[in-house]
């Protein structure tokens, strides 16, 4: 599904609610970039003593220590480089 909102115009901030299920023994290798009072709340179960790892080599997350574009301007940028792509097709083609 697809979802799009209005430009956020106010001085406010605009939040995002991302909700995700992970198995209890499978960790984070770095702490969140933004912290949640439900960060790591358990569902169902105990608490694991271990945790899961794969075999082999794990990539790292991004250095996000300069700071990080939000999910809005993400999409932004993505949009109008998509926009940009599109209209440089439409100049090639009528030339």
């Amino acid at each position: 599904m697809v979802h799009a909102s209005a430009p956020n115009l106010t001085a406010g901030i605009c939040t995002t609610l991302t909700i995700q299920y992970a198995a209890a023994d499978a960790f984070a290798y770095a702490p969140p970039v933004i912290d949640a009072r439900h960060r790591n709340q358990m569902v169902r179960g105990e608490p694991p003593r271990t945790a899961r790892v794969e075999a082999g080599t794990i990539e790292l997350p991004p250095d996000f220590s300069a700071g990080y574009k939000s999910l809005f301007a993400s999409q932004d940028d993505a949009c109008q480089l998509k926009q940009l792509s599109a209209a440089r097709a439409i100049r090639y083609v009528m030339t």
